[in-house]
């Protein structure tokens, strides 16, 4: 279904006529994919927080202070601590709906269309970049996407030598790429239908979490819209990144929508055991599980 539902999500719906008597679809794949695909979610979107950076600065960790600085570095620290409630229905529609395409008269720039209770709005990657709040130069920096997923032999480097059998899970890892990981999962790669492994690009994006020269600068706007992309393509995936959507269906609709989601924060507990290159300033064990569970702020 995914490669139907892939070639169909990249057909143009501006230009055919309407096919559906929902009100709130424009054509039948729409109707379907909202029905049999994002219906059948248990919670239709993924589960998000938002990092409490204030309370992550307050357990006084070397680690943590590591990680948040290195965020602050890469320009990612604001997005994730970013909060924004969202209404269901209305990502689930925007997910049923979304077209990526690009606006020819204007440089074929990238635009997003979607329909929000029958009404069809668009928007430009330039004003999805500013709605986030994004620097200026993030649409300058290194696209993630532009490269293939890296290969778990490829990531090795999170990782204790006696724990690269691990390559490509959420155990085992170098405590300064577990609590990394921690944090993207609920914010800049939502975890979905195998919450055991880092999926595709989330590997690439922890590469570039390494500390200078190995690791880099990269556009987190981009990033978050081709992940929007593909999960609009596959019905395995969770409706993702709905504070970050939200956030822009408000800005371009103008409508005042009944949020039925709170955007709970994220607090990491201290890490309990440490594990880090040898060379590094740590050292520590994952309980990835227990510790996830802690995580839930209050």
């Amino acid at each position: 279904m995914t490669a139907v539902a892939r070639l169909l999500r990249r057909q143009s719906p501006l230009d055919v006529p309407k096919d559906t008597v929902d009100y709130r679809f424009h054509t039948r794949f729409q109707q379907d994919f909202y029905q049999s695909v994002i219906l059948a979610k248990a919670g239709i979107a993924s589960e998000a927080q938002w990092v409490d950076w204030s309370h992550m600065a307050n357990l006084r960790n070397e680690i943590c202070d590591e990680v948040a600085q290195m965020c602050q570095d890469r320009h990612i620290k604001d997005i994730m601590g970013f909060q924004h409630d969202w209404n269901k229905e209305v990502i689930a529609q925007f997910y049923a709906t979304v077209y990526f395409g690009h606006d020819a008269q204007n440089n074929n720039e990238r635009i997003i269309y979607w329909m929000t209770e029958g009404q069809r709005y668009q928007c430009s990657y330039t004003s999805f970049c500013r709605y986030l709040r994004l620097d200026a130069q993030d649409v300058d920096r290194p696209k993630i996407h532009y490269d293939l997923p890296l290969a778990a032999d490829q990531v090795t480097f999170m990782y204790p030598r006696d724990r690269v059998g691990s390559a490509g899970k959420v155990t085992g890892l170098y405590t300064y790429y577990s609590v990394l990981n921690r944090l993207f999962r609920k914010t800049l790669t939502p975890r979905d239908e195998n919450p055991s492994d880092i999926s595709a690009h989330a590997k690439n994006l922890m590469s570039k979490m390494q500390p200078d020269p190995r690791g880099s600068d990269f556009s987190v706007g981009d990033f978050i819209w081709e992940e929007i992309k593909h999960i609009s393509e596959t019905h395995l995936k969770t409706c993702g990144y709905a504070q970050y959507i939200m956030r822009v269906i408000l800005k371009v609709t103008r409508r005042n929508f009944g949020m039925d989601v709170k955007h709970e924060p994220l607090r990491i507990k201290h890490p309990k055991h440490v594990r880090v290159p040898s060379d590094g300033r740590y050292d520590e064990v994952q309980e990835e599980n227990q510790e996830d569970q802690e995580d839930q702020g209050p």
